[in-house]
């Protein structure tokens, strides 16, 4: 497992990229619509920055128990829509079921089982939200912040130097301070845009929201089974 690589690749996308679709984003910005979107938006990352900064200071037992949580709130959730009888959730009612019980699972203490339920939640999760987005149901908003909080906190979870075994336990401690150390500096290149007004508003937001879809997008190839 190349985990010392990916380390090194966390957050360090093409900076051409990340220019260009800021950007993009700039050129359709329009006072005052877009600047209250962007500042829902910096809120909505700071909400989730802050919580990822939480979990890189906690040890394995305190982590485990920050996804358990995590999970705990997303099974209730799903288990309100099954039992809510809509007709439009039909096609995927067979699919929550199945999530609802992966969720209830052990806890994921060990690699095998980590890696093993987050694949089963990952799958269903991608299953389940993109039709509730077709079918525009009232609640596909609220099912993807749950089941995105839940997929931060799991692919947190693999930089816990117990959780990753004495081979990679150095690169998951390389990587952890790495990325705690990039959140940092993007809660506070948030504050900052917070209080400014107009496309900078606007360009740090995109800016920030694109660094930390890098960083979960590299944490997602953590302990992936070969």
């Amino acid at each position: 497992m190349e985990i010392e690589a990916t380390a090194r690749l966390a957050g360090k996308r093409s900076e051409t990229q990340i220019q260009a679709d800021v950007q993009q984003s700039v050129r359709s910005f329009h006072w005052p619509g877009q600047y209250r979107i962007a500042m829902k938006m910096i809120k909505k990352l700071q909400q989730r920055i802050d919580e990822c900064i939480v979990q890189t200071e906690l040890g394995k037992r305190e982590a485990v128990d920050y996804v358990e949580e995590s999970k705990e709130k997303l099974h209730d959730f799903v288990e309100k829509l099954v039992h809510s009888g809509n007709e439009s959730l039909k096609p995927v009612k067979a699919k929550m079921e199945e999530l609802q019980v992966q969720l209830k699972l052990g806890r994921m203490e060990t690699k095998d089982t980590y890696n093993e339920q987050r694949e089963k939640i990952e799958q269903l999760v991608g299953n389940i939200g993109p039709a509730m987005k077709e079918s525009k149901h009232q609640a596909a908003d609220e099912f993807h912040d749950l089941s995105n909080t839940l997929s931060d906190r799991m692919h947190l979870l693999a930089l816990n130097a117990e959780l990753a075994g004495e081979q990679a336990k150095d690169e998951a401690e390389i990587l952890k301070t790495e990325t705690k150390e990039k959140l940092s500096r993007m809660k506070k290149k948030l504050q900052e845009s917070s209080e400014q007004a107009g496309e900078k508003t606007h360009e740090a937001a995109d800016e920030t929201k694109a660094a930390f879809t890098d960083i979960r997008s590299n944490l997602k190839t953590l302990f992936r089974k070969s």
